[in-house]
């Protein structure tokens, strides 16, 4: 957007108040600081939105946020993406106001850098306890932020007047900024509800996201898409939490990026974490893919390490209606033709975490078994092909009861890479 196109959008949302669901995306680097903060005056007027996204905003004005959902009480989504926080020069937003104000005129002292405050982490009662205290808009539920500079101290002090939050994403890159003494721990005693959390795009590093798993007792569904640690090392952590949310785990959603094929203990760790979370119903393991041999001996992997009394497959997976990861059969000729295609896009059911992937010559992919022909087969000079591996990797996926094998829900359409055709 130019200057003259936020004037038309600021002013067709002045004529529109009553709107509950907003989108703005725009480019504020090339706007002078008075035309984001007129656009922030206009969005606070809108008394009934409820669910707003904000993408491309730079530049923005410490205090900015606090000011925004200070007047917004029954927003519900917040959607953060490329929120750029900058300190100005002789700048600074009122928050009694929402005007900017020269920095010598002080902002009724509240701290305008947007640096996380130096350890320990200010606890909840000096959170509440500050000059200017927002009222608590207890209509939050998500908030997404990401590719932003959000420090850690602006998302707790989101979450310290969001008791009704349920779903956090934040792609802070925890490498970089110090991770705050007990951040996890405050995070759950400021929403206790909080039972989704999307790392995607995170970097992760070792401690710090077994830390955020271990201090979320109520954790229902697990996001974690990036660049960062291998399958095996976050199917540790997942694993070694167990006695924190093993009741309660019911999705866990995972990309580490470039497809990876896994030796027989990261096997062990998949199948104990089918095996080891009761309510376990969805599992996506994106760019993963698996030997069918160890796939179909996923009884032995159960007790790899004997850390799974669990022996039966289907007992351990009873609940399981979604999963996807790749198969590998040893060669090209380990499943019927007919099945076995180029197309490397699989159909999800959670299209707001995922997009397509483009085609890969390197891979290809088993579809489900189509119906039996009622019309009688064309005779054949040639016995029948025999794919026993293959109708052992079909059996034994079909002993779990719940598993969807057909529809747009169909999500175990397994990738197979291609091998040369043996001689």
């Amino acid at each position: 957007m130019d200057n003259f196109t936020i004037s038309i959008i600021n002013n067709i949302l002045r004529r529109n108040p009553n709107i509950e669901d907003l989108y703005i995306q725009c480019n504020f680097d090339e706007l002078r600081m008075r035309d984001l903060i007129e656009t922030m005056h206009v969005l606070v007027e809108m008394e009934k939105l409820k669910k707003l996204a904000m993408f491309g905003f730079y530049g923005v004005l410490p205090n900015t946020l606090d000011f925004l959902l200070d007047r917004l009480p029954k927003l519900e989504a917040l959607h953060l993406h490329e929120w750029e926080y900058e300190e100005h020069p002789g700048l600074a937003l009122d928050l009694e106001t929402g005007h900017l104000v020269s920095k010598d005129e002080g902002v009724d002292g509240q701290r305008t850098t947007h640096q996380p405050p130096p350890s320990p982490t200010p606890s909840r009662s000096q959170y509440q306890q500050q000059k200017h205290q927002l009222p608590v808009p207890r209509a939050l539920r998500t908030l997404r932020i990401a590719d932003s500079n959000c420090p850690f101290d602006t998302t707790l002090k989101v979450a310290s007047y969001s008791p009704l939050l349920n779903r956090l994403q934040f792609s802070n890159d925890l490498g970089q900024q110090t991770w705050p003494m007990g951040f996890a721990q405050q995070l759950l005693s400021f929403c206790p509800r909080l039972d989704e959390l999307d790392l995607s795009d995170t970097s992760l590093q070792k401690g710090r996201f077994k830390d955020l798993l271990t201090a979320l007792p109520r954790l229902r569904r697990l996001c974690v898409r990036n660049q960062g640690p291998s399958y095996d090392t976050i199917l540790g952590h997942i694993n070694k939490s167990l006695p924190v949310f093993g009741t309660t785990l019911e999705e866990v959603d995972l990309d580490c990026g470039e497809r990876e094929y896994q030796d027989m203990s990261t096997c062990s760790e998949i199948f104990i974490m089918l095996a080891s979370f009761p309510k376990l119903r969805k599992v996506y393991l994106k760019n993963l893919f698996v030997p069918a041999e160890d796939l179909v001996g996923s009884d032995m992997a159960l007790n790899y390490r004997n850390r799974v009394p669990v022996e039966d497959f289907s007992f351990a997976c009873k609940d399981l209606e979604v999963l996807e990861l790749i198969i590998q059969g040893p060669n090209d000729g380990w499943a019927p033709k007919e099945l076995l295609d180029w197309d490397n896009d699989t159909v999800h059911d959670n299209d707001d975490l995922y997009d397509s992937d483009e085609s890969d010559d390197d891979f290809c992919t088993i579809k489900p078994p189509t119906p039996p022909s009622t019309s009688p087969p064309p005779p054949s000079t040639s016995p029948p092909p025999v794919y026993e591996l293959y109708e052992k990797v079909i059996e034994k996926l079909g002993m779990l009861p719940k598993l969807k094998q057909s529809g747009l829900r169909f999500s175990y359409q397994f990738r197979l890479k291609k091998s040369v055709k043996q001689k």
